[in-house]
Formats: structure tokens, sequence, C-alpha cells
């Protein structure tokens, strides 16, 4: 170290009295040049204008512009690099810095123009750079250009020539980068490019993130919404979703999030302007070939027009039914996790302990739990309260909480037992069970807390309310006198023939009333009766999802009464179309198909729902029951 310190002063000792590079004034020694790509492009084509700067000494090069450019054409990128380099030549040591600054320059109309001087500052004074001569002609006239290496081409210099390469025999020759710059960022994105653009000023492009999925399993839709640069801001109208019938579809952006710019893309040659129109998460409910329709609008222009993505099929299985665990229920497919918590672990007899139990974890949540069966645990009916969103990475999950009460009718230890969950998990394609143990409660015994018309049995008894066992043999009980040998066993055989037919024929009556019952009481008027009670229940209470699933079973139980028509499972068209067929108007089928496809999704909803807008769902509900009612054949 000390020796290189030496050397480095013994050099400085004998360099002449002038600053490192200085010319023969004493002032820095500046040069610019400026060059394009190709000396030919087409209208609308993107081409690249690069200035390359230099000057002795150590000075700084700022500010470089372009110069101006001719009407109609447009910079839409640039970037710029640094460049140093130091070589001492007879002991003599000079510095030169260089700037290398390229525009990317979308050309206009066809003409011969000529582009520059560009410039750039040294010291606070501007350098002026040469002109370049540019050719442009109609689209598709262009000869083909040479592909250069990354997103800008090469020096301006001729190959050999660039006085701020000194490092290309210590970096790797001409394609290294400079150690000094920075790497240029790609125009671009590859993965946002088409080969032609869908319609003019703005369009829509749509895709998924898997064309093959099963049933549960998340598919990711994405819209991006292309926006020519040169073209006034899109303002369009009339927006209409991308219908998915056979789909639940959440979404996994915020609105404030919409509109953001995702990129820069190559379409047909010309760079558009990429923003983010939506994005869902996309849980398929049935197996088949699922169609995601076209989302669209209508641009506010002059020959604007109706932009329309492109439909899209996602070919839909379910899970292979090898390996497949017992208790799986189609749909439950994710990376899920079970927590549970008990309390209390210690209750009288007849007493209830509150189970609380969390399913969390991304994909499809499941909506119900089956709870394990144990003698003497009787579980009711759980609220079910629900925090799901985006997750990380375009995952859509969250968890889901159920809170039951258990009652316990027998004293003793009981336990709980173990909760299984079986779920289909999309990452390692493979069944994979979630578990969560329940544990033990110390239950008091207690004959006030034995459950209605449940005895508590003695201790040591097996088989309570048998009769008494028998202590000692009994005597020959004493025989009475024969039957043949009273008057009346001969007055009745004359009348056994007509006993057995009186016999017989209440025998059939009964049997006829008995079948006549069971008719009624499986009948789908007393299920629509049934249905149409709990109904009015659901919507006189709090929960909106538990109403509107009370509102599409009614209406199923009407069409199945009134029309013989099951609609349970059927798409909104489908319905419409069968329910015109039974005779019914076009405007009530579209009306009794609406009403099934909004109380669905309000019933699948992660908002909370609104009861007064349910209650004016069943006030609709109701009069489109009278319709099918007057319909019935």
């Amino acid at each position: 170290m000390r020796a290189w310190l030496f050397f480095f002063a013994l050099l400085v000792a004998l360099a002449p009295s002038r600053a490192w590079g200085q010319g023969a004034g004493g002032a820095p020694r500046v040069e610019a040049r400026l060059a394009v790509d190709a000396p030919v492009v087409a209208t609308g084509e993107a081409f690249q204008l690069s200035l390359t700067a230099s000057t002795t000494g150590g000075s700084d090069l700022t500010g470089a512009q372009p110069g101006p450019l001719p009407k109609g054409f447009a910079v839409v990128g640039q970037s710029s690099a640094p460049q140093t380099s130091i070589s001492i030549v007879n002991g003599v040591m000079s510095q030169r810095r260089g700037l290398t600054v390229t525009w990317m320059v979308k050309a206009g109309a066809p003409g011969t123009y000529s582009l520059g001087p560009a410039s750039v500052t040294v010291d606070g004074r501007a350098v002026a750079s040469n002109t370049v001569s540019l050719q442009v002609v109609p689209a598709g006239q262009a000869p083909a250009r040479r592909p250069s290496r990354g997103p800008f081409p090469s020096s301006p210099f001729p190959p050999g020539l660039n006085p701020f390469d000194p490092w290309k025999d210590l970096f790797g020759g001409d394609d290294a980068p400079s150690p000094f710059g920075e790497p240029l960022a790609p125009m671009t994105d590859p993965r946002l490019s088409l080969d032609a653009p869908r319609g003019a000023g703005a369009f829509l492009h749509a895709f998924v993130d898997k064309k093959r999925a099963v049933v549960g399993e998340q598919v990711t839709y994405t819209a991006h919404l292309y926006v020519d640069p040169e073209s006034p801001s899109p303002r369009f109208q009339d927006e209409h979703d991308a219908p998915t019938p056979g789909f639940l579809k959440y979404p996994l952006v915020k609105d404030e999030e919409l509109g953001k710019r995702v990129g820069l893309a190559n379409v047909g040659g010309k760079i558009w302007v990429v923003l983010l129109f939506r994005k869902y998460a996309l849980f398929p409910i049935k197996a088949g070939d699922q169609e995601i329709g076209s989302m669209s609008f209508t641009l506010q222009r002059r020959g604007g027009g109706v932009r329309e993505s492109e439909p899209i099929v996602v070919r839909v299985t379910e899970p292979p039914v090898q390996g497949r665990p017992p208790g799986y229920a189609l749909g439950d497919v994710g990376q899920l996790r079970l927590s549970a918590v008990v309390d209390p672990r210690k209750v009288t007899q007849g007493g209830a302990v509150g189970v609380t139990v969390t399913v969390s974890g991304s994909g499809s949540l499941p909506s119900s739990l089956g709870m394990p069966e144990r003698p003497g645990v009787e579980w009711l009916p759980p609220e079910t309260h629900e925090k799901l969103g985006p997750l990380s990475g375009d995952r859509y999950g969250g968890e889901r909480t159920f809170r039951y009460v258990a009652r316990l009718t027998r004293a003793g230890t009981v336990d709980l037992g173990t909760l299984v969950l079986p779920y289909w998990d999309p990452v390692t394609k493979q069944y994979a069970t979630a578990r969560a143990e329940l544990g033990a409660v110390e239950v008091e015994a207690t004959d006030a807390g034995a459950a209605p018309g449940e005895a508590a049995a003695a201790p040591g008894e097996v088989l309570p309310g048998l009769p008494a066992a028998f202590g000692e043999r009994e005597g020959t009980p004493r025989v009475s006198t024969p039957l043949t040998e009273s008057p009346l066993f001969w007055a009745g055989l004359a009348g056994p023939s007509v006993a057995w037919g009186l016999f017989a024929a209440a025998r059939r009556g009964r049997a006829r009333l008995v079948r006549a019952r069971a008719d009624r009481d499986r009948s789908p008027h007393k299920e629509l009766r049934d249905r149409l009670a709990a109904a009015d229940v659901a919507v006189r209470g709090a929960d909106p999802k538990l109403a509107d699933a009370a509102i599409v079973r009614a209406l199923e139980a009407a069409a199945q009464a009134h029309l013989a028509l099951n609609v349970r499972g059927i798409a909104a068209p489908q319905v419409a179309r069968a329910l015109e067929e039974r005779g019914l108007r076009p405007d009530d089928t579209r009306a009794v198909a609406e009403l099934l496809e909004v109380c669905g999704q309000a019933r699948f909803s992660p908002e909370a729902g609104d009861m007064e807008a349910v209650r004016e769902r069943w006030a609709r509900a109701r009069q489109l029951l009278t319709v099918m009612e007057k319909a019935a054949p």
C-alpha cells in the first residue's frame, strides 16, 4: 500500500503544471454527437435518438435535451448512463467524462426530417451536437431493422471507435455494461405485448392465471385497459362487468387502485399505456366448461364505439376420487388451518359449553363444518362470522369463525372428540387434512340437569326401565274351564267369517289413510308451506344472508309445487326459458331469474347485507309466488 502511494505521489510531481486533460487554453474540450438507430422508420413506429457527449477534466455533463422535434413526433421514454475513464501516458494522467442519453421517440407523418441539434450543459454553458436526417415512410414500407442489444442501441459510434469504452477488454467486450453506469430499464414489458390492438384509442384485454381448475380452486381474472398515448384521454360509459354464472366472484383490488398504471406494452409495433381495469378471484362451483363472459364499455367520443374483452373458457373438474378422504366436501379447496377454543371445561349435567372454531387460510373456506358425534353431546346450530378479502400474491382468503353451543346430557368426563376438515391443496395437487382437538369436559351429575324425558340411571343399572327380575320360582297356575265347554264358544262358531271380513276391510282402510297422509306430508305443497313460513321468520330477523337463502328456497319450492319445475342449480337464462315454457310471461320469468341470482349473490357476498333491501326482495318474491300459483295447470 505504501509503495502504491509513493508511485502515485511521484506521478503527480512529474505531471505538467496544467490541469489534467485540459486543452492548450486551459478550458476543457467538449464533444457531442447525435445519432439514430435507423435512418428509415415507419409512421407511428418508435425509434431511438442517442446523444453521446464527452469532456476532458472533472466537469460533469448535465441537462441533456433532444432539441426541437418535428410536429407529430413525441418522446415516450428516456434513459441515461454516465461514464468515466482515466489513462496514464508517459507519466501524464488524464481523465475523461462521458454521458450517453437515449430518447425513445415516436415518429410522425411520412416525410424527410432533420433532427437536432441536441444539447448538453458543461460548467454552466450549453454545447450543441450535430443534426441527423431521418426518413419516415408509410406503415409497412420501412425496411427490416437490425435488432439492437437490449431496449436501447449500442453507442452511435462505429464498433471499436467509442471513446468511452476503455473497459471493453477488461469486462468482456462491446456487449458488457460499463462498471460506472446503471443497467438500462426496458421500455416495454413483454408480458403485456400483443400482436395487434383490439380497438382504436383504447381497448380491453382480459386473461386468467389458469385455464384448468378443480371445483373450488381460485382462478385469478385480470382485465387491463390499453390506452394509446396519442389519443385523447378515454371517457367511457355503459360499463358491463364480465358475467360469471359458474363462479363465485370476489374483488382482489380496492376501488382506489383501479386505473393504476401497470406498464408499457408493444402492441403491433406501437407503444401503449396499460392500466389495471379489474381483478377478481373466481371460485368455480360446478364441473364442466365454465365461461367467463366479455367485459365491455362504450367510449364517449365520435367513432368510439363499444370495447369488449375476450370471453374465456375454464375447464373445471372435480378433484380425483382416488385417495379422497372420508368427509371431504366438494369445493373445500385451498390451504386451510383449524383452531378451536372450548369454554368452560367444567359444567353440570344438562348445561352447555361454548366451542369457537376458526377456519383460516387461502382459497374456498367451508361454509359449514361436521362436528364430532358423541354420546351425551348435542350440538346447536352455530353463529357464523367471517373476515375475508385479498391476501398477498393475488390470493383470496382470511378466516371464518363458527361459534357453537354444545349441550351435555351425560355425567362424567365427556370427550368432545377431534374436528377433522379434509381439503384439496391446489399447490401440492393432493388431499390434506386440518385437525383441531376439542378435548374433554367434566360434567357433574345432577337430576335437575338431566334432559327432559331422560331419567338418571341407578348405579349399576345397565338397561334402566325394565321389569324387576324374578327373585323366586312360582307355582303352577290353576287351569281354568276349557273354552269348548262354554256356550259362548259354540255361539261364536257362526261368526268367524264375518269377523275376518270386517277386520280385513278395516285394515285396508287404515292402510289407505296412512298412505294418503304420508303423500300429503311429502307433497311439494307441504314443502312450499314450510319454506314460506321459514322465509317469513328469516325476513323478520337480523341475518340478511339467512333471509336471502330462505327467499331462494321459497322460490324454488314454488316452482316445484305450482309448475313441476326444479330450478335448483340452474343458471338464470335457463331458469327464464324454463319458466316461459310453463306459461309465465317473459317479464315475470326474467323477474324470477333475476331475483334468484341477486339473492344468491347477496347470500355468498363477503359484505354485510342490508335487511331493508332483503325485505324489499321478499315483497317482490311474494308477488312472483302469486303469479306462479295462477299459472299452475
